[in-house]
């Protein structure tokens, strides 16, 4: 006798056991796994989770006489209206799937994928078979399984820890796991939803797939798999062993309350004058539709220095971000000008200072974490101020990116000393780099770290033009 059979048999026995009262119904169920329960509380089928918090509501036109859930499936059976089936999506929410039209009162429902069983309480049974167009009536005479056959459908666990980019789950080569092997994980998060019964807001727990991935070590009763840029994995989300391919992370992942800070330095000492370029960044995203940054960025050269300084507030949506802001930039030169001369003077001696507050706009398309290009634009009341350009290839753990900036202003020299006419000379910087930001540990949300690598070229033109190449190394912390 088979396990699929043997399962009839014994829920027959419960049928035959069980009151004759036909109105005596104990509409409630839990997964084989635990990860979640029913209960009918009149035409409504509340589920849970795992925890015994609410997932959601299931509104029935009739009174609900037995259910089932298993394998992302909800089966109910309604009085006189059948069997209805519903279909658990990645978001946790169950969808109408099908139906299944049996007369009479139904008491037992079971579900061993991939086969249905329907008990009436008259002792009669039909079975029936999922497949591609739906469930299918089955002959009873047709079910032979093997007892030893492995269903990863069936095996499932939990997320035990996060630690270094690395997740350790619950399943190990005592559940048949194998090192080739893959799981998905969903992740059990929170979520605020409007009750039209009620009219108030309840909180719901609502599942999401964070993407299938593979095992990269395993041992007798625990395994690792690496996580992946923007997959939100957490201990106590729900593992599955599947067959599916490895997912790809979502490249707009927002994170809520996310908070960056970046610090970047570097000599310019290769064939160049000598300087030294540091930056100072933080960015905040609330993971709605505001984000907002400031920073500070300096360029020292021997000669004369240059500063820009920018708090900017944002309306962004994750693959696109719109803002504006005020910036300030001073230029400070050691070398004077008298008409057309250039005088050198001692170190120290600072004759040429110009700064000034500044309006800036900037947009970009794509994600911060993705393909991406942004541009800004600098200006005043009266004059183009200069503008920046910025673009980023991609990838799961690097992302290979460039950079223009420029900042110009205007000083107008009156020297009543000199023969010459009043004159207005630039002054401008202007910085060139490229290159890599590497994610070292994390998923890209809060306890990330990336390094960037740069290399590239600044200009300093006041009075005299100094330039330097510059290497530079950028430490990026999430928290």
């Amino acid at each position: 006798m088979t396990s699929i059979l043997f399962s009839v048999v014994i829920l027959i026995l419960n049928v035959q056991g069980g009151t004759d009262k036909k109105e005596s119904i104990d509409c409630k169920a839990s997964s084989r796994n635990g990860s979640l329960s029913v209960k009918c509380l009149g035409s409504t089928i509340h589920v849970f989770n795992g925890n015994g918090s609410p997932v959601g509501k299931i509104y029935l036109l009739g009174v609900p006489t037995a259910v089932c859930i298993e394998n992302q499936f909800l089966i109910v059976a309604i009085k006189e209206e059948g069997v209805r089936i519903f279909k658990q999506e990645d978001y946790g929410y169950f969808k109408p799937f099908g139906k299944i039209n049996v007369k009479g009162f139904i008491s037992r429902i079971q579900y061993l994928k991939p086969y249905l069983f329907i008990l009436r309480a008259d002792v009669k049974a039909s079975i029936w078979k999922e497949t591609e167009k739906g469930f299918v009536a089955q002959n009873t005479g047709k079910y032979i399984t093997k007892s030893k056959t492995k269903s990863i459908e069936k095996t499932s666990g939990n997320v035990v820890s996060v630690i270094g980019g690395e997740a350790k789950i619950s399943l190990g080569e005592k559940d048949g796991l194998s090192g080739t092997d893959r799981v998905e994980i969903f992740a059990l998060r929170k979520q605020e939803e409007y009750d039209p019964i009620s009219g108030k807001s309840i909180t719901l727990s609502v599942s999401r797939s964070e993407g299938v991935l593979k095992i990269i070590r395993i041992g007798k009763s625990f395994s690792f798999v690496k996580i992946g840029l923007n997959q939100d994995i957490k201990p106590g989300d729900i593992v599955r062993i599947t067959d599916k391919k490895v997912t790809l992370p979502p490249e707009n992942r927002r994170w809520k309350n996310l908070n960056q800070f970046y610090f970047e330095i570097g000599p310019g000492i290769v064939l160049g004058d000598l300087s030294i370029f540091t930056s100072l960044r933080y960015r905040y995203d609330s993971g709605g539709y505001f984000s907002f940054r400031t920073g500070v960025d300096a360029h020292v050269f021997k000669g004369g220095d240059s500063y820009h300084g920018h708090i900017h507030g944002a309306f962004t949506g994750g693959i696109f971000e719109v803002g504006i802001g005020i910036g300030y930039q001073s230029f400070r030169s050691l070398y004077s000008s008298s008409g057309v001369q250039k005088t050198i003077l001692n170190p120290g001696d600072t004759l040429a200072e110009l700064n000034g507050f500044m309006m800036e706009t900037f947009a970009r398309l794509g994600s911060i974490d993705g393909n991406s290009l942004e541009l800004g634009i600098r200006a005043s009341s009266r004059e183009f101020r200069g503008f920046w350009l910025k673009g980023q290839k991609g990838y799961s753990s690097h992302f290979p990116y460039f950079e223009l900036d420029l900042s110009a202003m205007e000083k107008n020299i009156n020297d009543s000393s000199s023969q010459f006419d009043d004159t207005t000379d630039e002054f401008l910087s202007f910085t060139i780099k490229a290159g890599d930001r590497i994610l070292i540990f994390g998923n890209s949300g809060p306890n990330s770290l990336f390094i960037n690598i740069n290399f590239g070229a600044h200009i300093l033109s006041m009075f005299k033009n100094s330039a330097s190449y510059i290497f530079s190394l950028g430490l990026e912390y999430r928290f």
